[in-house]
């Protein structure tokens, strides 16, 4: 592995780990560390699938404030041992999976909420508080953080930032980077980072900020300061069925470059339209708008009006009102069908795949992506959301049929994954918009930075972790055997 040579469970380092965080901070039960051996990476699951599951890392251990998790990061960069941060482990991309030869760092301690400054709209809490219990938290106070991914149950605070997770309805209320006020971290010598929360600054660049999108190779989050807005007063929700996929971009384009923000703008495309069994011909376009009546209804009548001007008809209401309520159960489903006996037979290969680029460009990465996933995938699908005014994420679901067969799965899996990559870079897309790079997209980080950001990426990893200590193998920052290769 890269960086720290070992990370042995033998009685010496458990002693030392005790002493940091405590008997009951430490496990080496063999059920704890194979479920902080995976994510929710579906190539970690194949092979689970097929018998090969990894045992995990040699030790969990979960520190309950700052100074253990500065304790910590100091022994292991002096020890050698070789950390990786595991919040709520719903990552897809590897990014949180602690092979053998670590010790896997849970933040479920660092849960801490409040204070709650509800003049400013800021709130302090822990890396490790899930989403879901953040949101319901602020909910009974009158407050939203806006962030809504679909993997909202199992994913956490700490996660959302180091992976710079999107919610659904980041039209509105912005990426989680957006959210993050203030942060504190330790550095892999066991250092402290702090931005204290302030608006808006100029005072050089912005260090913390290196934190987000880090995927623990730069150190640990420990505690957050989050941007809060009061919950909307109303909400509003329409559909219409527009004749082809680029009709729909036009119109969604339109109404951002109006300068309105409605919260959730989803375009299905014509296979997604049809497996979310609607009875519509071409694609679906929903909308959920919320705030102020005013804006709300205004946004609302904005979509309409570039619905219709690109032959759209309107729908009503129904069509988004059911999205919203069933609009997390894709998670599951594809879960389900995963399976060993699922719907998709044994061996079969199901992912999403998430990409952004500009509206120009738009068009083209549509059609390139899903034309490398269709080479290898029996089926296809695909909406837009998180829209801006200069572009979108296009967000594809991806499913094949399974012949039995673990080792082609996997094969299958590594090469739909490397076309479609090529093919995002080829049209001008970004790699990853809000799921991260982890060890499923570290072979194409250089294509997507260039040589020089990646070898600034490597000085400063290199100067701020120079044991190799921090996530070793993640981000693109080191071979590990697993994944697809890509143009490293």
């Amino acid at each position: 592995m890269t960086g720290a040579d070992h990370a042995t469970a033998d009685t010496p380092r458990l002693d030392a780990l005790r002493d940091i965080v405590g008997d009951d901070g430490v496990s080496v039960d063999v059920d704890e560390r194979a479920a902080h051996g995976r994510d929710c990476w579906p190539r970690l699951i194949m092979a689970e699938r097929a018998g090969h599951a990894s045992p995990g890392p040699d030790a969990v251990v979960w520190p309950a404030s700052h100074d253990q998790a500065a304790a910590l990061y100091g022994w292991a960069t002096a020890e050698g041992v070789a950390l990786v941060p595991y919040g709520g482990g719903g990552g897809v991309c590897g990014g949180a999976a602690a092979p053998p030869a670590t010790v896997a760092v849970d933040t479920k301690r660092l849960a801490h909420l409040g204070p709650l400054d509800d003049t400013s709209g800021l709130v302090s809490a822990g890396p490790g508080v899930i989403g879901q219990t953040a949101e319901e938290w602020l909910g009974v106070r009158g407050w939203t953080l806006g962030h809504f991914p679909s993997s909202i149950t199992l994913s956490s605070l700490g996660g959302f930032a180091a992976a710079r997770s999107a919610g659904q309805a980041s039209t509105k209320y912005g990426v989680f980077a957006d959210m993050v006020a203030g942060m504190t971290a330790v550095l892999p010598d066991g250092s402290t980072l702090q931005r204290r929360p302030v608006p808006a600054t100029a005072a050089g660049p912005d260090l913390t900020g290196m934190l987000l999108g880090s995927e623990g190779a730069l150190g640990l989050i420990t505690d957050l300061v989050l941007r809060v807005r009061p919950k909307p007063a109303a909400s509003r929700y329409a559909a219409w069925q527009l004749p082809t996929f680029a009709a729909g971009l036009d119109a969604v384009r339109t109404v951002l470059q109006q300068d309105l923000r409605p919260a959730v703008v989803r375009l299905a495309d014509e296979t997604e339209t049809a497996m979310g069994g609607f009875e519509v011909e071409g694609c679906l376009l929903v909308c959920v708008a919320e705030g102020h009546e005013g804006v709300a209804a205004a946004e609302i009548d904005a979509l309409a009006d570039a619905a219709h001007a690109v032959g759209g008809t309107w729908l009503g209401e129904e069509p988004a009102r059911h999205w919203h309520a069933h609009r997390y159960d894709v998670s599951y489903q594809l879960a389900d069908a995963a399976k060993p006996g699922g719907m998709l037979g044994d061996a079969s290969v199901v992912d999403t795949l998430e990409i952004a680029a500009p509206w120009r460009e738009l068009p083209d990465a549509y059609a390139r992506v899903r034309q490398a996933l269709a080479a290898h995938m029996d089926v296809v699908a695909c909406h837009a959301s998180h829209a801006y005014p200069d572009g979108a994420a296009l967000y594809f679901t991806l499913a094949g049929v399974g012949d039995g067969d673990e080792t082609r799965a996997r094969a299958r899996y590594d090469a739909v994954w490397h076309d479609a990559m090529d093919a995002a870079l080829a049209a001008g897309a970004t790699i990853s918009h809000h799921h991260g790079v982890g060890r499923l997209r570290g072979g194409w980080l250089t294509a997507e930075l260039g040589d020089g950001g990646m070898a600034a990426l490597r000085a400063i990893q290199g100067a701020l972790d120079p044991a190799g200590v921090a996530n070793p193998g993640g981000l693109g920052l080191g071979e590990d055997g697993q994944g697809p290769k890509g143009r490293r």
